[in-house]
């Protein structure tokens, strides 16, 4: 899969909602900034509530600011509290990015805004989308939250490829503008070729790393990897490389050879255990694994003349893939191994010099 996580032109997903911040009647909020004009509204009415003065604003009503652009069905501003309530198919956006509610609130004084119901958030040209039933911005330290769930889905546009996406489900997710992405509570990544999970997952904005936590394991096609950390590196958005780190094991296991039912699940094809395991990616696919140090690797093998069996430990094991499965393997510094036949009871152990 060669879609995992945004890029560095990712924004805070609740951005869209700072461009409000010009309503606040104050030279701060204002310096630097276009104005906010409304462009219209069906029908414009002011009162008094409680002794303080409201504008409602009805129909099709749209603002500007800027490239930015807000359209909803209702609006009600308190001036005295700095209170603007959205309502009716909110719908923020600019050239690349929009974000839709059933409803937005705004805090003027501190530019915090909560956005409820049917939260849906579109960034980067739509290659980056947040899901949500709630999301809160917080302005001063410009902080992001996603409750109820959340879904996060990812598109990666390599040159001269085919897009991918990529789906990240948890029950919270945090975000820092330009930092970082938080996800947390059973993590859940699912793709076309890769899935995955975690208790919890930080991607790094700056570093373009991802770091699963918490019993992590991702599965490519048939070939599963699981460790104490796994460290994804994903540079625009793209897959290239996996660290698993502590405790780390990769195995591969025949799908039709599982019974449940039963009560049993057949043994691996082949496996590899070392504290640190290292998978480069190519063309949605794993294309070599390395395990170091203290490498240990179990490959077994059906042919006609019955079951073959290696098993080899080493400094170093490399294992390197071609047409989707492991067509190499090579033990580096002091190793040594046994090669079994099954059937015949015949054995050959090799040591390295």
């Amino acid at each position: 899969m060669k879609t995992l996580f945004m890029g560095n032109a990712a924004r805070l997903f609740l951005c869209t909602l700072s461009f409000l911040s010009a309503s606040a009647h104050s030279p701060s909020a204002d310096e630097g900034k276009p104005p906010l004009i409304l462009e219209r509204a069906d029908y414009i009415r002011q009162r008094l509530e409680d002794g303080k003065t409201v504008v409602i604003l009805e129909g099709d009503v749209r603002w500007v600011r800027g490239e930015s652009r807000l359209r909803c069905g209702w609006a009600k501003y308190f001036e005295a509290d700095g209170l603007l309530y959205l309502a009716r198919d909110v719908y923020l956006f600019d050239d690349d990015r929009s974000l839709r509610a059933d409803s937005v609130r705004y805090r003027r004084e501190d530019g915090n805004a909560v956005a409820q119901g049917h939260v849906h958030l579109e960034l980067d040209g739509g290659d980056v989308t947040v899901s949500s039933d709630s999301m809160a911005y917080q302005a001063a330290d410009k902080e992001a939250w996603a409750l109820k769930r959340p879904r996060l889905d990812l598109r990666s546009r390599p040159s001269g490829e085919e897009s991918e996406d990529i789906m990240i489900r948890g029950d919270r997710l945090h975000m820092r503008e330009g930092e970082y992405i938080a996800v947390s509570g059973m993590v859940d990544i699912s793709g076309d070729s890769l899935i995955g999970r975690s208790d919890s997952l930080y991607y790094d904005l700056l570093a373009e790393e991802v770091s699963l936590v918490g019993d992590p394991w991702i599965e490519a096609g048939s070939y599963r990897v699981e460790g104490r950390r796994i460290v994804l590196r994903v540079p625009d958005r793209v897959l290239r490389k996996g660290i698993s780190q502590g405790d780390a094991r990769g195995e591969e296991r025949q799908d039709a050879g599982v019974s449940q039912e039963a009560g049993f699940v057949e043994e691996p094809i082949s496996w590899v255990e070392a504290d640190t395991i290292t998978l480069t990616f190519r063309q949605e696919r794993i294309d070599s694994l390395l395990a170091y140090p203290g490498a240990r690797s179990f490959f077994r093998e059906n042919r006609e003349g019955g079951r073959e069996e290696n098993y080899a430990v080493g400094e170093a094991i490399l294992l390197v893939w071609k047409d989707g499965q492991v067509d190499q393997v090579r033990v580096s510094g002091k190793g040594e191994g046994v090669y079994r036949k099954r059937d015949s009871g015949e054995e050959q152990v090799w040591k390295s010099p």
